[in-house]
């Protein structure tokens, strides 16, 4: 809905923050980005190398743009002024703190939100939109945050084997298991002690056609390269959902669409 704005405060940021960070001296910094600056056909599980080798989602084009462009400036100061900038890509994030509005949350908030009403309303049943067949990868905000500590702290020698010169700086942030929706919802109903049923309704595809089979996930060999474990999923929803204090019925921000899920 805001393209305009997706575009141009994340360029406004990110171009000051990366000039300036190099006027001031600063020889080492992370830049965040997201998945959906790889294209929308490309293969799965998705591979740093699939960066600018096919048209983007559309839905997402101005964001990721964006994100690509500061990606390109991450590695044009390394190639030019000898810093070590570096670029980490999550995939679907969620934590404490997340928006919980049912309209522009994300997966694992707006059902949690869900379920939560739910029991306060003693409710049977919990209708949830879509088939539960795709897969998606989901970060928990402390894992990370971990990655990124961990990433800043590589000495030279193994960012050196993680990638060359001749590629980006980029690492994909992900622990490598892709529950299917299903699953997902499963698990908060467990986790949340909800005794009720789920009926799902189906939704018009609104996916990428790569997540068609079901499968949206990156690649992580960078950073198994780079040597960080990686964490199971299941602990860290469990500590998600009980740590819920109520619902954000807030809109994001413009500078971080919801995009499509």
């Amino acid at each position: 809905s805001y393209p305009a704005d997706f575009i141009f405060q994340n360029l406004a940021i990110q171009t000051n923050v990366l000039q300036e960070a190099w006027k001031a001296g600063v020889r080492e910094l992370l830049f965040l980005g997201t998945a959906c600056i790889y294209p929308r056909d490309c293969p799965q599980p998705i591979k740093e190398e699939y960066l600018l080798t096919g048209p983007l989602e559309p839905t997402n084009r101005p964001y990721a743009l964006a994100k690509i462009a500061g990606i390109e400036m991450c590695w044009s100061f390394n190639r030019q002024y000898g810093t070590r900038y570096l670029c980490a890509m999550p995939n679907n994030m969620y934590g404490p703190g997340d928006n919980y509005a049912l309209q522009t949350g994300h997966v694992l908030p707006a059902l949690i939100r869900k379920f939560h009403e739910a029991k306060l309303g003693r409710e049977k049943t919990v209708v949830l939109w879509g088939s539960g067949t795709p897969r998606r990868e989901f970060a928990y905000s402390d894992d990370m945050a971990d990655a990124c500590i961990y990433l800043m702290n590589l000495p030279e020698q193994q960012i050196a084997t993680a990638f060359s010169a001749q590629q980006p700086p980029l690492f994909n942030i992900g622990h490598g298991q892709r529950p299917d929706d299903w699953r997902t919802r499963r698990s908060h109903q467990a986790h949340r002690r909800k005794r009720c049923r789920h009926r799902l309704r189906p939704l018009e595809a609104r996916r990428h056609p790569a997540q068609a089979p079901g499968r949206r996930e990156t690649e992580r060999a960078r950073m198994a390269a780079a040597g960080l474990a990686r964490r199971r999923p299941a602990p860290c929803v469990r500590e998600f959902s009980r740590g819920r204090r109520g619902p954000r019925t807030d809109t994001l921000s413009p500078i971080m669409p919801a995009g499509p899920e």
